[in-house]
């Protein structure tokens, strides 16, 4: 009996961790929907590439900043929240960005790319793995 309990209890605290990142996966999904519903196409260019470097990683990975002009002619410079690796991007290059003029910092985006999504499908693949797992663990029948 002691065992069962013990199996029910991390089968409730895995679906509640689930739970928890089924939520974050969501609020991700509506900022991501909220960014692109208000963003507006900018051509801009690569300034800068900000490193990412880890002990696992000695390449690492970079974090390209863009710089882009308003239609009212002022400049923006903002930080993708995407890391890509080096190769991907080299300063000096043009690239079709999506940009929220509402924000403050500016926030931009490589356009057409699912970097702005791919936070929503690790989070929401985890959290279904996590409630999957509590569930069975919670509906699993004693061995006899």
């Amino acid at each position: 009996m002691a065992a069962r309990r013990l199996v029910l209890a991390i089968g409730v605290l895995f679906a509640l961790v689930g739970a928890g990142l089924g939520y974050a996966a969501w609020s991700l999904s509506a900022d991501t929907r909220d960014f692109l519903t208000r963003a507006v196409p900018a051509e801009g260019e690569v300034v800068r590439l900000d490193t990412l470097r880890t002990r696992r990683n000695r390449s690492g990975n970079a974090f390209p900043v863009f710089r882009w002009t308003d239609a009212a002619g002022q400049t923006h410079e903002a930080r993708s929240n995407t890391a890509t690796a080096f190769d991907n991007w080299a300063i000096g290059d043009k690239v079709r960005l999506m940009t929220d003029p509402a924000t403050v910092p500016p926030r931009a985006e490589v356009a057409g790319t699912w970097g702005d999504w791919i936070g929503t499908v690790v989070l929401g693949t985890v959290a279904a793995l996590f409630l999957l797992v509590g569930a069975a663990l919670c509906l699993a029948r004693p061995a006899r």
